[in-house]
């Protein structure tokens, strides 16, 4: 598996050293919080099979029944763009497998943000002060495309960030002139391990968030339970979307 820093092969990550040269200092300044954690368990070991990131790959990709055949190559803060307007998302780590893309999201507790209905009402005032923006059109495309509600009660509640992350995954393949992939994980991985402080109650509001996303988004169920020493609990979600199957979870790492 090799790392690098940003959307292309310019900045090779070996180390936790090499990616702090290149993270923005809000990272560096929080040890204990999410980008620094994914950064540090995927650089933990030199040899593959010692590497806590190789492994929960290898978790991951078996959940899917995907047999890995080609080289690993990931990107730590790789830039997504799903729509025409500026202001791509950036992934946490974009692992490019063969066929296979894999878009990490990291988190300790931090939130996922405002809900729907936050995301709206603030869109509308912006746009009041500045005529020009898209924030609006691009939240409209997104419960369109994504969604497909006609009762905003339906919707307004879920979290704004994950219809984000789901569109940034999903259109990879519209936006990456080289990518043709056929298959889209995408993965919510939760560090809530004993040196990070963090609250159990916000972890816990999280996954509610998680899951009631996914179902009112219309996933189905495929697996759920706990894995072996390093994985907690963890879920796991599917569907077929533009002739791409798609595959969501919610995985744990513990001590």
């Amino acid at each position: 598996m090799k790392l690098f820093y940003g959307k292309d092969e310019t900045h090779p990550v070996r180390e936790l050293i090499d990616w702090e040269k290149h993270a923005q200092k809000k990272y560096l300044d929080h040890q204990d919080r999410s980008a620094y954690s994914l950064a540090h368990f995927f650089t933990d070991g030199i040899n593959e099979e010692n590497n806590s990131g190789y492994k929960l790959v290898q978790f991951i990709l078996n959940q899917c029944n995907i047999s890995v055949t080609t080289e690993i190559k990931g990107y730590f803060e790789y830039p997504s763009q799903f729509d025409k307007f500026r202001n791509p998302r950036k992934n946490d780590l974009s692992l490019f497998i063969g066929k296979t893309y894999i878009a990490i999201e990291a988190k300790v507790d931090e939130p996922f943000g405002e809900t729907i209905e936050i995301a709206i009402n603030s869109a509308k005032k912006y746009k009041e002060a500045h005529p020009q923006s898209n924030r609006m059109t691009r939240i409209e495309n997104l419960i369109e495309e994504y969604l497909k509600y006609s009762d905003y009660s339906s919707y307004k509640d879920l979290r704004y960030q994950l219809l984000f992350y789901l569109a940034a995954g999903i259109k990879i393949n519209d936006y990456n002139k080289c990518a043709n992939f056929n298959t889209i994980i995408l993965p919510i991985i939760a560090f809530n391990k004993t040196q990070n402080k963090y609250s159990k109650e916000k972890v816990s509001r999280n996954f509610d968030d998680y899951q009631n996303f996914m179902e009112k988004a219309g996933f189905n169920l495929v697996n759920r339970g706990t894995a072996e020493k390093g994985i907690g609990h963890y879920i796991h979600y599917s569907m077929i979307i533009n002739n791409i199957c798609l595959h969501t979870m919610y995985i744990q790492i513990i001590d």
